[in-house]
């Protein structure tokens, strides 16, 4: 017979409360039984006061947004909370204040009235207040804690079956656009989409900081914020804490650089030299064979001297350069060459990438200079009288498809 009276009084006391304050509102009181360091509290459900339509109040639920103020921290006492359902167990907190628990058990008509008269004029002057002290963004309700402080709450109500996720700029994965917002509002300050789907490493400093493995191999990367793409990126040295990114080149693919290592004898080093290879060797000559390439992610680019993943016979060879000293002829005789093949990796050469040649004598062209697969392919043949090519400042990088 309690139970229903104090139901009936409290449905008459609630309905005059302005709608906009209780609208897909819950109302009970429970006793704090364990407190949280996220905002949390698990909460043992005393008596339901207020309940919206299909809203099921189990005996014990967890209530997120708990603002802790001086009257309830650390105290495991009883209070009466107003809630948005989150999940079947799962509630926000907006307002509550603490009560006593004899005061909803076995208790007079005359301290019934009391109780709802203090609670009425708890809820009426935190519409009060709010109107006039606090103005919450993105969402969020002004309401009041225990000490009378307005603080801003979040009604905002997202599904769980609602599985899009949304990469925030704050480099969090929330699970759909709603969640979002509700963080936003939660922590009254803007979070932007970064790009739709869960947010990937950019580094492998990221993937070891992300715990996504601690193992040299392939990682899928963003490398670019802009394009969603995924990029296969080779980690090495991961069980260190200053990790290098790779590329991997295609199995089979020509990735060269080479500075021929002979030369013609001086009595005719100024002819081609036509099939002649040359009998004189070239100290400064070599051939590297690249498998990975060096990545500079914050700088999208290539690091050419590096040679981690790389053979060589003679000299090693940067990354993109060729020369010779085998003809100071300006004819068609550069028998130093470069060879850069990136299909297969997703990324290719940023069209402002340009070389530069040194010759001697002056004039002497690269030759055969070739840019194919839509600048993931690159060849030229260089040299003169001890002359090559190389990349004139770094050699920039983007994603293929974007």
């Amino acid at each position: 017979m309690y139970a229903v009276v104090c139901l009936v009084l409290w449905l008459g006391i609630f309905s005059g409360i302005e709608s906009s304050l209780l609208s897909n509102g819950t109302v009970f009181t429970g006793e704090i039984i364990k407190i949280g360091e996220d905002r949390t509290v698990l909460v043992q459900v005393i008596k339901t006061l207020l309940i919206q339509e299909n809203v099921k109040v189990p005996s014990t639920v967890t209530l997120q947004n708990f603002e802790q103020d001086e009257s309830s921290k650390g105290a495991k006492g009883v209070y009466i909370f107003y809630v948005l359902p989150l999940d079947k167990d799962v509630f926000e907190v907006l307002h509550y204040w603490s009560v006593k628990q004899e005061d909803f058990s076995d208790v007079e008509s005359s301290s019934l009235e009391e109780i709802q008269q203090h609670s009425h004029h708890r809820l009426r002057r935190s519409v009060d207040i709010c109107s006039s002290t606090l103005q919450c963004k993105y969402g969020g309700k002004c309401g009041l804690l225990s000490t009378g402080k307005a603080t801003c709450f979040c009604p905002i109500k997202c599904s769980k079956k609602d599985n899009n996720p949304v990469c925030g700029k704050d480099r969090v994965t929330y699970p759909n656009l709603c969640t979002v917002q509700r963080y936003s509002c939660i922590r009254q300050r803007p979070i932007e989409v970064q790009y739709y789907g869960p947010c990937m490493v950019s580094s492998c400093k990221e993937a070891l900081q992300e715990e996504l493995g601690n193992k040299d191999g392939e990682y899928s990367m963003l490398l670019n914020p802009k394009c969603q793409r995924p990029i296969k990126v080779y980690c090495s040295d991961m069980h260190t804490s200053q990790p290098k990114e790779y590329l991997t080149l295609a199995q089979g693919s020509d990735n060269h650089a080479r500075i021929y290592d002979r030369r013609l004898p001086p009595s005719i080093r100024n002819q081609c030299g036509g099939l002649n290879p040359g009998n004189v060797p070239y100290s400064e000559g070599g051939y590297t064979r690249f498998y990975k390439v060096r990545l500079d992610i914050p700088g999208s680019k290539i690091v050419p001297g590096d040679f981690k993943f790389a053979s060589s016979a003679g000299k090693r060879i940067p990354y993109g350069t060729a020369g010779d000293c085998y003809s100071s002829n300006r004819g068609n005789c550069r028998k130093g060459s470069f060879s850069i093949d990136l299909t297969g990796t997703g990324m290719r050469l940023q069209s402002s990438v340009r070389w530069s040649v040194e010759s001697r004598p002056a004039g002497i062209q690269m030759q055969d200079f070739q840019i194919r697969n839509e600048s993931q392919v690159l060849s030229a043949k260089c040299g003169g009288n001890c002359g090559k090519c190389s990349p004139t400042g770094d050699m920039l990088i983007e994603p293929l498809h974007c």
